[in-house]
């Protein structure tokens, strides 16, 4: 695998570093998340970087707004399709409705657990607003460096949505079960600066070149022994089989909220 770019599509930029392979998002939907085709492609771009002995780091890069409210809003306007807002869904289209937000919430489910397996060091770059599922899973990287204005969105429960993309099964973790739960169910807002005071960030980066910074701290970040990040990786993964069970318990509560 040669420097450069490694993978382009509508979706995703991969490029070549050494010893980092930096992914930006260009864009994030439901459609892009659920698609087969984005899916094989950055897995096997992923599974590729894995095995090069050159790559001691990805680094994953959003641009400002990508990981954005935007998507929940999309989320939303996706499970009420195909009625009118005030008729109630027929038992055809709510069956119809719940198998499309379940093959979707597998995919994304795919992709966090990609995330957690993943065998380099993996850091997160985030600027600007970052929604439910994304939060839930930048925690699943190893690092998160972000822009002072940075902030996730967790109104989630505002929008009568249970928070996704694993939000509840890592944010215990790093906060303890009872602040996780004060959080998810009143927080809404969390800055750069709480999040950070939380340990929910790693580093908050200061200056005009967001992207230039993250790549000289993900540079630096990566320099220990391949062998040691791996192995330190995979023991950290060891209860994937929970986050797997988790996952699919996260997806039955969020279609039995849509129904309610």
């Amino acid at each position: 695998m040669s420097e450069g770019i490694l993978l382009e599509s509508e979706s995703f930029l991969c490029r070549m570093e050494a010893p980092l392979a930096i992914l930006t998002t260009k864009r994030v939907s439901f459609d892009d998340l659920a698609s087969l085709e984005t899916k094989r492609e950055l897995f096997g771009c992923l599974e590729a970087l894995e095995g090069d002995p050159r790559v001691r780091a990805l680094l994953f890069i959003s641009g400002p707004g990508v990981l954005s409210g935007g998507f929940t809003r999309s989320w939303l306007d996706s499970t009420r399709a195909g009625s009118d807002d005030d008729a109630v869904p027929t038992d055809d289209e709510r069956a119809d409705r719940d198998l499309l937000v379940a093959r979707r919430l597998n995919m994304l489910s795919q992709y966090i657990l990609k995330a957690t397996r993943f065998s380099k060091l993996l850091i997160t770059a985030m600027q600007g607003e970052v929604s439910c599922p994304f939060a839930g899973l930048s925690l699943a990287a190893d690092f998160r460096l972000v822009s002072q204005d940075m902030w996730f969105n967790l109104a989630s429960v505002k929008e009568e949505l249970i928070p996704g993309g694993g939000l509840a099964y890592f944010l215990p973790q790093y906060v303890g079960k009872g602040r996780a739960t004060e959080l998810l169910l009143t927080a809404g807002r969390i800055t750069a600066g709480d999040a950070l005071a939380l340990g929910l960030v790693s580093e908050i980066i200061i200056g005009d070149d967001f992207e230039a910074s993250c790549i000289a701290r993900a540079t630096a970040l990566s320099e220990r022994p391949a062998h040691v990040i791996a192995g330190i990786r995979s023991l950290l993964a060891y209860d994937a089989p929970s986050l797997e069970a988790y996952l699919a318990e996260e997806a039955k509560a969020q279609i039995r909220a849509m129904n309610e």
